[in-house]
């Protein structure tokens, strides 16, 4: 129940966050036109005094909203389940203002009645997304959040029943002939229906390890309703509930997540200089080996994050051998980047050692699986290359099958058989399997983020059109089929944001040149 909650209320991605704009934008505009409508002579003066503190906060509401928006994706799921937050809060505090404006008009009476549960529902569903809000951002102990969710679960549907009753039966408030609300006898029931919840929230806080102030900012949304609420038992017609919550909200995205959104800014400046390093480290000087004619390659590596866990390598083993690989890390970010340099520094120390790819990777497998506490892995396609006959041998430690293009010219991927990937068992064995590669021939290997990339509808880009796209651009340079694969990849995504590394590279071998 929790979850489907969550889920429903949660902003997901941007497109999802403009239309809650859209929506939080509109509300002031409508709460502008019942004020429009009516007419204030004789109203209540603190009546009129409720209506302009809801109609200031209702405008915040659609302000702050829009300036938060530009931080959802940097900071993460609490600043979207805050985006919620504030949007249910404008909501909230457009009901209450609403319900004070119709009050006394007796031709609204429904509607009353109308706004006034739905602000009963508005308020218990902020409840609930405050607890969501605070168990991520403090990550609240299960002792607390066990019984809390329970609750929550069990009695629900429960207060909803109790909530919309009051559109027919008159058990928490009723709407008298002039139109007027008064409280009945069983109101204290919809307070005692918040309490568990805010109980759980008061638990959370003191038993969090958060520090002191981040605590007393987060409980600012207990403490200040709570005094309003006190205050309005006795004195019904100075009701300021929702714009208190409200205010408590946005003192908490000024002193918490916006204070948070400043260390993020440290931290993308981290990550932009470990970028930096990372791509250091991989071969970026195109042609690699100017004085060599028997072969042209050429790589590229385009990382979902600023730091990514994919990387390509190529070396001389000696003058008639050469060696490529490519590899995929499970992990993304700097974690997995780290892990992908370990790695490399690994098999390129093997492979100057001697060996075929099985025998290099057999032996960087044990010394990775032996010490691999953060339990990643990594998939590594790896071939060497005898520059004097062209026969090319193989090895794949779980990776994507490559793509080979022979005499007649066409790119087919060739399925070969998969070992172990490195990292995952330390006495995983591996089998080499050989290619002869014809002058002209071409081999084109890259990570799963290229047939993984996906467009808006949620379609795969997927290895058939991987192989037509290969096929229109066979005759080609290496450089040239990569730049055709990368254009066709982003024409087909669209602009739809992609969750992995995309990586390849191409060999064409020349032949030897005879003197």
């Amino acid at each position: 129940m929790i979850e489907k909650i969550e889920k429903r209320l949660t902003f997901s991605d941007e497109k999802a966050a403009n239309n809650g704009l859209i929506f939080a934008a509109f509300l002031p505009f409508i709460y502008i036109f019942f004020v429009l409508l009516r007419d204030f002579r004789g109203m209540n003066p603190a009546w009129a005094f409720n209506i302009g503190v809801n109609l200031m906060a209702g405008v915040v509401c659609t302000v702050i909203f829009r300036s938060c928006m530009r931080d959802t994706a940097g900071i993460g799921k609490h600043n979207r389940l805050f985006l919620s937050l504030l949007l249910i809060s404008g909501v909230s505090v457009f009901l209450a203002g609403s319900a004070w404006i119709i009050n006394g008009v007796p031709s609204l009476i429904f509607l009353n009645r109308l706004f006034n549960v739905l602000l009963f529902i508005d308020n218990f569903l902020l409840v609930v997304l405050f607890w969501q809000f605070e168990c991520i951002l403090f990550i609240v102990d299960e002792t607390i959040t066990r019984p809390v969710n329970s609750y929550i679960q069990f009695f629900f549907i429960p207060v909803l029943i109790c909530f919309l009753t009051n559109l027919i039966f008159p058990i928490l408030f009723s709407v008298n002939t002039n139109g007027i609300y008064r409280r009945e006898m069983f109101f204290p029931l919809s307070i005692i229906f918040f309490l568990p919840v805010l109980l759980g929230i008061t638990a959370g806080i003191f038993k969090s390890k958060a520090p002191k102030r981040d605590k007393l900012v987060i409980s600012s949304f207990v403490v200040f309703p709570l005094i309003i609420l006190i205050v309005s038992l006795f004195k019904f017609n100075t009701s300021f509930l929702e714009p208190t919550m409200f205010f408590s909200i946005m003192i908490i995205y000024h002193l918490l997540i916006a204070e948070r959104a400043k260390k993020l800014n440290v931290t993308q400046t981290e990550l932009e200089m470990a970028a930096q390093i990372q791509e250091s480290m991989l071969p970026h000087e195109f042609p690699p080996f100017p004085e060599r004619t028997e072969f042209e390659l050429f790589a590229s590596m385009k990382p979902a994050r600023e730091v990514g866990g994919d990387y390509y390598d190529f070396m001389m083993i000696d003058d008639d051998h050469l060696a490529v690989l490519i590899a995929d890390v499970s992990d993304k970010g700097t974690p997995a980047a780290l892990f992908m340099m370990a790695t490399k520094n690994l098999i390129n120390y093997r492979a100057h050692q001697g060996g075929t790819p099985s025998e290099i990777l057999t032996d960087v497998n044990a010394h990775v699986a032996r010490n691999n506490e953060s339990k990643m892995f990594v998939t590594v396609w790896m071939g060497i290359l005898d520059l004097r006959s062209g026969v090319m041998t193989c090895t794949n430690a779980g990776h994507e099958y490559p793509a080979i293009c022979g005499p007649d010219g066409v790119f087919r991927l060739f399925r070969d058989k998969h070992g172990m990937m490195l990292g995952a068992m330390p006495m995983a064995k591996y089998r080499d399997y050989e290619l002869q590669m014809e002058p002209g021939g071409k081999i084109f290997i890259y990570t799963d983020g290229v047939p993984d990339a996906s467009n808006a509808a949620g379609e795969r880009y997927a290895t058939n059109r991987l192989e037509a796209a290969l096929n229109q651009t066979a005759s080609g340079s290496p450089e040239e089929i990569l730049r055709f694969i990368q254009s066709d990849v982003d024409a087909f995504v669209d602009g739809a944001k992609q969750f992995d590394d995309l990586t390849m590279l191409c060999l064409e071998y020349k032949g030897k040149v005879l003197s």
